[in-house]
């Protein structure tokens, strides 16, 4: 443990597979392992995707700036004492790639706007998917635990026309 609680754990992630096509399932395990026990608050893991947009400011200089267009959140566990003698916990979790570009698309027309290109250039800048999972904790001296991690969304292939 260092100065405010630095060290106080870790999360290490396992994803069965970091590149999914949209419609595809990501699935992992997260685990926690601690330095000293931590009250925690629970234990959450999130699925979201950003888009990078850079414009002109006034100045004349490019400003980049991150929105984020899709957001999804599991709880793994709850309140309760994270011993450091009880772990390392360990914590399955599956989420469903939103379909992208279809009519069936969550989110309408911020996701359907992605149309396929997902990772890439899209609806005017670069679109990047993300897995974090944190145990959020009540000291307000210590850093997160949590872990983040990119993972590959692909646009899903095109199935043949049935003729």
């Amino acid at each position: 443990m260092g100065l405010f609680g630095i060290g106080d754990g870790k999360v290490e992630l396992q994803l069965k597979n970091p590149n999914v096509p949209s419609g595809g399932t990501l699935e992992g395990t997260a685990t926690i392992t601690l330095n000293k026990d931590v009250r925690g608050k629970e234990v959450v893991a999130v699925l979201y995707a950003e888009r990078t947009v850079e414009s002109l400011g006034t100045n004349g200089q490019m400003n980049r700036r991150n929105i984020n267009i899709y957001s999804r959140s599991v709880v793994l566990d709850g309140e309760k004492l994270y011993a450091k003698s009880g772990g390392p916990y360990q914590y399955n979790f599956t989420f469903v790639i939103p379909q992208m570009g279809g009519a069936s698309t969550p989110g309408g027309g911020i996701l359907g706007s992605l149309v396929g290109a997902v990772g890439g250039m899209a609806g005017g800048g670069i679109v990047r998917w993300y897995l974090k999972v944190e145990l959020k904790h009540e000291s307000m001296l210590s850093f997160p635990i949590e872990k983040k991690q990119e993972i590959g969304v692909s646009a899903q292939p095109q199935q043949p026309a049935m003729q």
